[in-house]
């Protein structure tokens, strides 16, 4: 009994001797992240990973800060590498676990219960799953599942004393040293693109080689994409032309994705030349190990030389044809560093893991070959698609049926006469969708541009469109299309209401508003976006002006505009010239810039916690902060009438505030809402607040120490903001209501008299005359018409400005006489409207100087009738109505 105790404590021994202590593990990975990533991070989680003794085999340090997350894979014990990969992803445990879990449930038609990850080195991982007795291995990344007994017993561990030695000098290292990357040589190749795993892993790190090359000088490599089936992920993804061709001429089993390494080069080769009529070049290493440095110097070279090149990892794990090829784009090592890293593309995930020139885990030496890709025979023709280019698996861009759009590319060299163009479609992208082609036109000019109208046929269906570029003999040059899919939608509308253009702004709208052309949207992280609105259905970006921060908020007054950010910022920004913005001025407040409103030189902010805010902007380059007032919820909106703020304020709903002295403005009265006030404005007596999922809210304002409740309506969705427009409230409803128009004519009893539906957030709106301009998120700027208000004289103005027109009537000889005031200069447009509210002409645009100032026209061709003038004037506008006696 003795003896056998004495056994069990010398093998605990010698089984604990292998494996590196935690806590120097876990100071080995804080100081990998700090020099590498700097401060700031947190070790959030580790994971266990095992090998094929059921013991501990390395360890995933997860680490976090605010916008990242780094995650450091390191070996448990001394007999594997110390670092198997370093990237800035979660681990698979966190984003392919339920994946793999149903995938393999649905294809054994039975309930797993997941036991643990077994790890052998990068892409060499495994999720182990229990079926009542049996256990199945599934490689994390392919999602082929194994037995795992039959699994490990192929495993053929070798001896490697040599590899052993190196291996303990590393850890020498790594435990002993800090400072790894202060004489870190490193180099890389930018641009290369990232390819998901399609046929195969070898085509697909080709394709992402040949995809770097097509606008270098290759345009006839990378002609279109389309969606392909994968075996054995089971699941659609995106596919370039040149991966099918590539997995073609490389005999790869696109079954299993394997491919004999000495096709790899001679199949790029048939690709680029034999398909593609290029010159290229390919040399296959020989087998690299501990006895030529893994044929490092190959890949130096290339990334030297900035040349992606195909790296095939072999890691005989029992089985000298498991493999995987990855792209390699870039290198690191130092003295200090005791490992040589290569940077990658894996075909797997969109990060740029390091990993080490070589693993060894538990006897298992990885090997590898370099595959060198040298372009020749380059062109310089070539065509670019520049829209629209597609999105991706998570945020797929919307295009509407009936609706124009510019096609827009970019040509290169002097060749290229004509353009040749297509468009495909499929069902939510999930098809073998773009081989099935539709041509828009044959022989177009080479302008860079060309107008589409989307057709109808693609309703409901995932696009991309495909261009060729071709000489006057139809020689073609270069080709290019859509990598990711757009969505075909049109949205349900009531006959009063419907779209006529969109634009997309690559942002997120989140607040518009206009002056004359040019519509000027508060986008989000992209910051101001300029849109040329001159022709309603075909609206186009025209001038931007990044910023920091998030916009989300603007209002416009003559040559400024005030913009306000999620950063606590409101930034003043001239736009004399609207398509080139720049910013004279900034002014912190403390939160959230909500909105902002103009009056009288004067800017009004609802600034979330710090309520309401009064900044005088009589000098644009240095607002002054006048005064404040805390309100008692969030303020999300500000509307001024007269000596009065109105204050969308969250959980507490409107705010009344006394301004007459912006100095120390003062609450006189309240009405607290049920729902979450969003949005408030007030026209003549009344009141109107959009109270979120509670819809809108009527109120007699006439005291306004005293709102008292007159009508409401709960709209579909959650109403944020809303516009007074002839007894009719647009409101903007958020994603599930779109823009809801209700007819407020009697006030205790609201109805809705028309809507459409939108696909973002819907979270602003603006109008001018019959058309509605909404900022709609992520979708863009949708412009709508509207025949629900018509057109009516608008008289109202501010104290400082002042319009006449004269005579009125008058006759088929007079000349019409417009006459303004206004207090500073300021942009104006004057256009003439019939009775029905339909826009006859511009009389006027331009800019007026501060004062008096006269505009004549005369009227031709018109015949006798009421006839209506509107006249912008900076941020107000004014309808007169006119008669002619003709």
């Amino acid at each position: 009994m003795k003896s056998i105790c004495v056994c069990a404590l010398i093998l605990s021994i010698a089984v604990a001797g292998e494996f590196i202590p935690r806590n120097q593990l876990n100071n080995l990975a804080g100081n990998l992240v700090r020099e590498k990533f700097g401060p700031g991070f947190s070790l959030e989680e580790i994971l266990t990973y095992y090998g094929d003794d059921d013991l501990p085999n390395a360890l995933s340090f997860i680490y976090r800060n605010k916008e990242r997350v780094v995650n450091i894979v390191l070996g448990a014990r001394y007999n594997c590498s110390p670092v198997f990969e370093i990237s800035q992803n979660l681990p698979n445990y966190y984003t392919k676990l339920d994946k793999a879990k149903s995938k393999t449930e649905e294809r054994l038609n039975t309930t797993l219960e997941f036991d643990r990850i077994y790890y052998f080195g990068p892409h060499d991982e495994y999720f182990c799953f229990r079926n009542n007795e049996e256990k199945i291995l599934v490689n994390t990344y392919s999602l082929m599942s194994y037995n795992k007994k039959e699994f490990f017993e192929n495993f053929k561990k070798v001896e490697n004393p040599e590899s052993e030695k190196f291996l303990k000098n590393k850890w020498d290292k790594y435990l002993n040293q800090t400072g790894f990357f202060r004489d870190t040589v490193m180099n890389y190749v930018d641009s290369v693109p990232f390819i998901d795993w399609v046929y195969g892993c070898s085509p697909t790190a080709a394709s992402m080689i040949l995809w770097y090359w097509d606008p270098r000088g290759y345009g006839r490599l990378v002609d279109y994409f389309f969606t392909h089936w994968d075996n054995p992920e089971g699941e659609w993804n995106e596919c370039a032309n040149v991966n099918r061709e590539l997995a073609i001429r490389m005999n790869t089993d696109t079954l299993t994705g394997g491919t004999t390494i000495n096709n790899i080069g001679p199949g790029i080769m048939l690709t680029c030349n034999t398909n593609n009529g290029y010159s290229f070049s390919c040399q296959t290493s020989s087998q690299g190990g501990s006895w030529n440095q893994f044929q490092f110097s190959w890949i130096k070279t290339e990334i030297d030389n900035q040349r992606p090149c195909h790296w095939n990892v072999l890691h005989y794990q029992g089985d000298p044809n498991f493999n995987h090829s990855v792209t390699a784009v870039g290198y690191a090592y130092g003295s200090s560093l005791p490992d040589t890293f290569i940077i990658v593309h894996d075909t797997w995930t969109i990060d740029e893991p390091w990993w080490p020139l070589w693993t060894y885990a538990n006897g298992y030496q990885s090997y590898d070959y370099v595959v060198t890709v040298i372009p020749g025979g380059a062109n310089s023709n070539n065509v670019l698609l520049d829209f629209p280019i597609g999105g991706d698996v998570y945020s797929i861009p919307t295009l509407f049926a009936n609706l124009k759009y510019k096609i827009r590319w970019t040509s290169m060299g002097s060749e290229i006469d004509h353009i040749k163009m297509w468009w495909s479609k499929g069902v939510n992208g999930e098809s073998y969708d773009s081989l099935y082609w539709h041509l828009i036109g044959g022989y177009l000019p080479n302008t860079g541009e060309y107008i589409w109208t989307v057709p109808i046929s693609a309703l409901g269906c995932s696009i991309r469109v495909n261009i060729a570029g071709l000489d006057v003999f139809d020689y073609r040059y270069g080709a290019d299309g859509s990598f990711g899919r757009s969505i075909v939608r049109s949205p349900n509308h009531s006959p009063e209401i419907n779209l006529v253009g969109h634009c997309d702004t690559d942002g997120s709208a989140n607040d518009v508003a206009l002056t004359g052309d040019y519509a000027f949207i508060a986008d989000g992280t992209k910051g101001l976006v300029v849109v040329d609105i001159s022709d309603s259905s075909l609206p186009e970006v025209c001038g931007r002006l990044p910023l920091p921060g998030n916009s989300i908020s603007l209002a416009i007054s003559g040559e400024y505009l005030y913009l306000g950010d999620r950063e606590d910022t409101l930034r003043i920004i001239s736009i004399s010239d609207p398509l080139n913005p720049v910013q004279v001025s900034k002014l912190p407040i403390g939160d959230d810039v909500n909105d902002v409103f103009f009056s009288n030189n004067k800017i009004y902010i609802a600034a979330r916690a710090v309520g309401l805010v009064i900044v005088d902007v009589t000098n644009p380059s240095v607002p002054i902060i006048l005064g404040t007032y805390n309100t008692s919820g969030f303020a999300q909106d500000v509307y001024v009438y007269g000596s009065y703020a109105y204050v969308a304020d969250a959980t507490k709903g409107v705010r009344v505030i006394d301004v007459s002295n912006p100095q120390n403005p003062q609450e006189t009265g309240f009405y607290d809402t049920p729902g979450i006030t969003y949005g408030v404005c007030r026209v003549g007596s009344y009141v109107y607040a959009a109270d979120g999922t509670a819809g809108i809210k009527i109120f007699d304002g006439s005291n306004p120490d005293t709102l008292i409740l007159l009508g409401s309506l709960d709209t579909p969705g959650t109403a944020t903001k809303l516009i007074w427009l002839n007894n009719y409230l647009f409101v903007a409803d958020g994603s599930q209501g779109g823009i809801r128009a209700i007819n407020v004519q009697d006030p205790a009893n609201p109805a809705e008299a028309g809507y459409i539906q939108s696909f973002g957030s819907a979270g602003n709106l603006y109008i001018n005359g019959s058309m509605v301009y909404l900022a709609d998120g992520g979708i863009g700027l949708l412009l709508i018409t509207q025949s629900l208000t018509g057109i009516y004289e608008q008289i109202n103005l501010p104290k400082g400005i002042f319009v006449e027109v004269m005579p009125n009537p008058c006759s088929r000889m007079d000349q019409v006489k417009i006459v303004l005031s206004a207090p500073t200069r300021t942009g104006l447009s004057i256009l003439l409207f019939d009775c029905a509210g339909r826009m006859l002409g511009e009389i006027y645009k331009g800019f007026i100087g501060e004062g008096e100032n006269r505009i004549y026209w005369q009227p031709e061709g018109i015949p006798g009738g009421v006839y209506f003038i509107k006249i912008e004037l900076g941020n107000e506008r004014v309808i007169r109505k006119v008669v002619f006696t003709r």
